[in-house]
């Protein structure tokens, strides 16, 4: 309703919207163990008068354990999904009419662990594995007056698997010392 509102006609005849959505939910089985689910979604659209649409859409869920093994050494595993896509049609021109897609899988699992050997000393390390599946397009013909040829990009895979170690040390309450390494791993598949 808010472009309805200024006076241009391109304007007038444009569409717009949006949303976001997000929920948490975390459960302390004792107290050394919690849980917690959090999701994620987004919509946003766009189209200018009456020519060519943008849609753009994500999802995310994230599933957490975090477990305390005693007072010195605590560890968090977490599974992480998510889908990312757009969509852009344009139909104005029968004759150019068409629809693109394009769209990232993401599946991340990993654990993170936090040692600490001393009152002002803090170890942290871990490993992880993200897997990405892109659908990098598909263009498709819209109505049977277009001229636009059906062509669809092949899937691509891969997978990147990290570890890493680092030591921050708190000298006093302002100045710490810190180092880390990390090691990743990229495969195309």
């Amino acid at each position: 309703w808010i472009l309805r509102q200024i006076d241009k006609p391109e304007i007038q005849n444009s569409d717009a919207s949006f949303y976001d959505m997000n929920g948490k939910l975390s459960y302390e089985l004792n107290g050394n163990n919690t849980f917690e689910f959090s999701a994620y979604k987004s919509h946003d659209f766009f189209k200018l008068n009456f020519d060519t649409s943008y849609e753009y859409n994500t999802q995310c869920a994230t599933i957490l354990w975090k477990h305390n093994f005693n007072s010195k050494l605590i560890a968090t595993f977490s599974g992480i999904a998510s889908v990312y896509a757009y969509r852009i049609l344009s139909d104005k021109n029968p004759e150019d009419a068409f629809q693109m897609e394009y769209q990232i899988n993401y599946r991340e699992l990993k654990s993170d662990f936090s040692y600490y050997p001393a009152n002002r000393h803090k170890i942290t390390f871990g490993a992880g594995n993200i897997w990405y599946k892109l659908l990098p397009g598909n263009l498709k013909p819209v109505g049977i007056e277009s001229g636009v040829a059906n062509t669809s990009l092949e899937p691509e895979h891969a997978v990147e698997t990290s570890l890493y170690i680092a030591d921050q040390f708190d000298i006093s309450q302002r100045l710490s010392v810190y180092a880390g390494i990390r090691g990743v791993l990229y495969n195309f598949l």
